[in-house]
């Protein structure tokens, strides 16, 4: 699943250049990514503490 995201991501930052303002859609793309690895990083951190 994480690499999935992950391809999910490079993927996104390679079609992202076809947009006119690029400057807009790498700033909102970064601001998803940052929330996304938050969410993440609370499930997996209840993960890790259920596993142990």
């Amino acid at each position: 699943m994480l690499c999935l995201e992950t391809w999910y991501f490079q993927i996104l930052f390679l079609i992202v250049d076809l947009f006119e303002n690029l400057e807009i859609a790498l700033d909102s793309l970064a601001v998803c990514g940052t929330i996304l690895r938050c969410v993440l990083m609370i499930s997996i951190g209840f993960n890790a503490a259920t596993s142990s």
